[in-house]
């Protein structure tokens, strides 16, 4: 591990991705988490763990060196708040700070990536969330699984600084918990500054004119002095793809219940017609694994045709 990146949602860590990937870094961010689940490897389920277990537990620490082995750096959440046992784990690695305005960086989570847990308290998503918790595991069908957990990943990993005292994740669509949540922020940058040693830390601010020149060496590369900084994963494009998402939320589990009662009254009616059922119920995993992966595989890509090629 180089870069550990203390950089939280919606702070540029998609741009910051994209720049260290085309330093040519393997870089560990929530997309990969995803991807990573899809493919069966059970990285979201491996953070529920994570999630019900102290810090620095030894087991927390053999999960968190597992789920990072090579890789060169992490940014965005969840890896961002453990940063801590990250340098406990890796020694050596530098750590990137990415700041933005509070108020901005605010409307934007709201905006984003807290749709899907606001999304997830309605009643018939509730319904929805607790078929997903039943049928997560089936290996066939668990890969799918991540729709309902994306949107259940424990705030304790997913947002820790902005927990209240009953360990629950404050209410960000609340206008009096807006100054609160502002001095939050500002509070967890100022704990990553304190915790870091200067010479460790690598603190990045928008326009990131400079942010190359202070990367290039992490990953051994030197990057043209007029190569644009990448600016990806607008608000636009994100609530695309988290359409579709809180979507599938609601299809897919209720869409499962249909199939399997018209696969009963098919075995107890009509024998021939559960062939079909069945058959529809396999095109709907299977579509929807393509749909996930093709969700994924898009996000931060809208801008690709501008890149240059990476350096030799």
């Amino acid at each position: 591990m180089k870069l550990i990146g203390a950089c939280q949602p919606r702070s540029g860590t998609m741009s910051l991705l994209t720049a260290i990937e085309r330093m040519g870094g393997r870089c560990y961010h929530m997309k990969v988490v995803l991807q990573n689940t899809l493919e069966g490897r059970g990285d979201l389920y491996k953070w529920f763990r994570i999630a019900a277990l102290e810090p620095f537990d030894a087991e927390r620490l053999r999960l968190l060196r597992e789920l990072f082995a090579g890789y060169d750096a992490c940014v965005d959440a969840p890896a961002c708040y453990v940063y801590e046992e990250l340098r406990h784990l890796f020694p050596d690695a530098r750590v990137a700070l990415t700041k933005r305005d509070a108020s901005r960086w605010l409307a934007s989570v709201c905006d984003t990536v807290l749709r899907p847990h606001r999304f997830a308290q309605r009643p018939l998503v509730r319904v929805c969330m607790a078929i997903v918790d039943l049928v997560w595991r089936i290996p066939v069908v668990g890969g799918i699984g991540i729709i309902g957990k994306i949107a259940a990943l424990p705030p304790a990993v997913a947002m820790r600084p902005y927990l209240d005292e009953h360990g629950e994740l404050l209410d960000f669509y609340d206008e009096h918990n807006h100054d609160e949540i502002r001095a939050r922020y500002h509070h967890y940058i100022e704990g990553v500054e304190r915790a870091v040693p200067a010479d460790q830390l690598v603190v990045l601010e928008a326009p990131y004119e400079d942010a190359y020149r202070e990367l290039g060496p992490i990953f051994g590369v030197e990057i043209p002095a007029d190569e644009p900084w990448p600016h990806v994963n607008d608000r636009k494009d994100v609530n695309r793809s988290l359409d579709i998402v809180m979507a599938l939320l609601v299809i897919v589990p209720l869409t499962f219940v249909g199939a399997l009662l018209a696969l009963v009254y098919a075995l107890l009616t009509a024998p021939r017609l559960a062939v079909v059922v069945v058959a529809v119920v396999v095109a709907t995993i299977v579509g929807v694994r393509w749909l996930l992966r093709w969700l994924l595989a898009r996000v931060g890509q809208h801008d690709a045709a501008k890149r240059s090629p990476a350096p030799p």
